[in-house]
């Protein structure tokens, strides 16, 4: 019959159908949400009905109900095409195929970061250390983070032609708006993300890079291995010690609170990269952004439904839209204090992070 319902599923078609037994919905609608967590019986039979009416079934339908008084033996598994574990993963992937294709680029990122990073010290690690799932990770200084800064923006624009198509094919000048604008709000954004779960204990904490942390205490040694010995140094690192004291126990409690699983995060960094405000946007970019901010909302909201099982998920969309303003916003501050470090003399002006802030 082409009928794709699960054993589960066709034994409780069976069994119900024998006994004719009333059921009464749960919620007294008559209309539960389906997909796995459905545990009103009564819908469940009526939305397994309504899978045989649509699929031309009604005899079948019928000759379930009759089995019992004809007696006749029949295996229910004949009739129904069994779901495996594999047909439902490719349904959900079917479901979400933009997920799924940025989930894939952002695991390529974080090993081309994780070993760009690693590889590229002056004391590497062994290979057997450069894991995703177990590796190093030192305090952040000058020299480090500059070339973890521009290895993230070589990343950003590959993540961005291997999830949207449509980046691919717009100008070098349109992708490298694109790329600059969302370095600076995804940079700060995957650092507090991912050290809510690597520092889960230590709150004055975050990640600069991907295997470079920042705080409080070891600012004072960021400017350590600079080349050159001119400029207010002191200065700068008084700089550096009151932006972390401000910011980051601050955004690692806001991360804690929030708590997005790895499907949000995903959802939100579409919703970032496709950002326009403050970006000088043509049409061209203007719809390609709609488009992946309405083809996103969608997804996350069949997650936030069919896997999450959230009855009402208006404020849960309320809390990860509020990471846009709260990681943008700080882009400014940011670009303001690379200018104070240049005119303190340290951040020099062919210093690739310092020209980032002027883009």
């Amino acid at each position: 019959m082409g009928i794709d319902v699960c054993r589960a599923c066709t034994v409780f078609y069976r069994r119900t159908s024998e006994k004719q037994e009333p059921f009464v919905c749960r919620s007294g609608s008559n209309r539960c949400p389906t997909g796995t967590e459905l545990n009103c019986r009564k819908c469940r039979l009526l939305h397994l009905e309504k899978i045989l009416q649509q699929s031309g079934a009604k005899d079948q339908a019928l000759w379930f109900r009759t089995t019992k008084q004809r007696n006749v033996p029949v295996s229910v598994l004949d009739l129904v095409q069994p779901c495996t574990s594999s047909s439902v993963i490719s349904h959900e992937v079917r479901a979400r195929p933009l997920l799924s294709r940025v989930r894939a680029a952002y695991e390529k990122m974080c090993f081309a970061r994780l070993s760009g990073e690693l590889n590229a010290r002056k004391d590497p690690p062994n290979p057997m250390q450069i894991s995703l799932k177990n590796h190093p990770v030192y305090p952040s200084s000058f020299t480090t983070s500059n070339h973890a800064n521009r290895l993230l923006l070589t990343c950003i624009i590959e993540l961005g032609s291997s999830s949207f198509p449509e980046f691919g094919l717009l100008t070098d000048d349109q992708k490298w708006s694109i790329a600059v604008k969302f370095y600076f709000a995804f940079r700060m954004f995957d650092g507090f993300y991912r050290a809510r779960t690597y520092f889960a204990d230590v709150p004055d904490r975050t990640f600069y890079s991907y295997t470079l942390w920042m705080s409080e205490d070891i600012a004072e040694h960021f400017f350590d291995d600079r080349e050159e010995n001119t400029g207010d140094v002191e200065g700068a690192k008084r700089l550096m010690i009151s932006n972390c004291r401000e910011q980051v126990e601050k955004m690692r409690l806001l991360m804690d609170q929030v708590n997005p699983d790895e499907e949000e995060f995903l959802a939100v960094l579409v919703l970032m990269f496709w950002s326009t405000h403050g970006l000088e946007a043509h049409d061209e970019i203007t719809n390609i952004s709609e488009r992946y901010q309405q083809q996103i909302v969608e997804e996350l909201h069949h997650y936030s439904r069919d896997v999450k099982n959230l009855g009402n998920y208006a404020s849960r969309f309320g809390e990860l839209y509020m990471f846009l303003p709260i990681f943008e916003q700080p882009t400014e501050q940011v670009k303001e204090m690379y200018e104070v470090l240049r005119l303190l003399g340290v951040f020099p002006e062919k210093f690739f992070t310092y020209k980032l802030s002027k883009e």
